[in-house]
């Protein structure tokens, strides 16, 4: 069975283009945080980011004993759900109109957070 390829030129035109939305997203995240925001919902950017960086992991953990998976899997589910919330999470929450600094200020605060949470 053979797979089909893209061609060379269209493999590194997406990539290019995957490259430039990335850095393009972390730049509209970074222009988006307010210290007055963070301020104003610290209570639940605190919450959101003790829930997915140490009771998902937690979790994941919990599963993985109960079902018996072995060391190699156990730590790559945990490790999967320790990782912070992904930066595109952020530009899919401002085209949808939601509250895109609250989401920015989560995403900043889980990304330093895991800092400290993933070596753990």
């Amino acid at each position: 069975m053979q797979c089909l390829r893209l061609p060379v030129f269209l493999t590194a035109s997406l990539k290019s283009l995957g490259n430039a939305s990335l850095a393009a997203g972390l730049l509209c995240i970074g222009a988006s945080l307010t210290l007055r925001d963070l301020k104003a919902k610290f209570a639940l950017i605190s919450a959101c980011t003790v829930q997915r960086l140490l009771i998902v992991p937690l979790i994941a953990w919990t599963a993985a004993l109960v079902f018996g998976l072995d060391k190699l899997s156990l730590g790559a589910l945990v490790l999967f759900a320790a990782l912070p919330t992904a930066q595109s999470c952020y530009v899919m929450t401002t085209s949808m109109g939601g509250d895109a600094p609250a989401v920015a200020n989560v995403t900043t605060m889980q990304t330093l957070s895991a800092m400290l949470t993933l070596p753990i």
